[in-house]
């Protein structure tokens, strides 16, 4: 499957878009129905897909929990593996295999860690991906980017 992404990310033209793969969960709900995935889940297979095609990445810090969850790994270590190859990041909370979209502080993120590295890239754009953060005008959007801006994230 790696090397099967890798050949159909090269027949792609690249050149006038900033072509970005994001990372899936381990176990994605698709339409009501339940994918498993097992590809594009960790740092280091993704750093070397960008290194291979010369390409970055969307890094959904979400998706990334809860592949660190399943797999018993450190999201710190995961996202300073692949921090420098992210142009866009994705940010909720999450908790277990499969909460993801969570309002901040409602999972297991460890955002006093992670907060820090954000930092670091301010130049990088993000979404808040908050499940359902965009009904009643966007107040779960608005709450969460109170919560983590409160919380120390840099925000442009």
């Amino acid at each position: 499957m790696k090397s099967s992404i890798i050949d159909a990310v090269e027949k792609l033209d690249t050149s006038k878009v900033n072509f970005l793969m994001e990372n899936m969960p381990p176990y994605a709900w698709f339409f009501g129905g339940r994918w498993h995935s097992n590809v594009f889940l960790d740092a280091n297979d993704m750093k070397q897909y960008c290194d291979e095609l010369n390409l970055n990445v969307c890094y959904d810090l979400c998706h990334a929990q809860l592949y660190c969850n399943t797999t018993e790994k450190s999201l710190v270590n995961q996202l300073e593996t692949i921090e420098n190859k992210v142009d866009h990041f994705h940010i909720s909370d999450a908790d277990d295999v499969d909460g993801e979209g969570l309002q901040y502080g409602e999972g297991s993120m460890e955002f006093e860690k992670i907060i820090p590295i954000l930092n670091r890239h301010k130049d990088k754009g993000f979404a808040i991906e908050v499940w359902k953060g965009h009904e009643n005008g966007g107040k779960g959007f608005r709450e969460f980017l109170q919560k983590i801006t409160e919380a120390g994230l840099e925000v442009n």
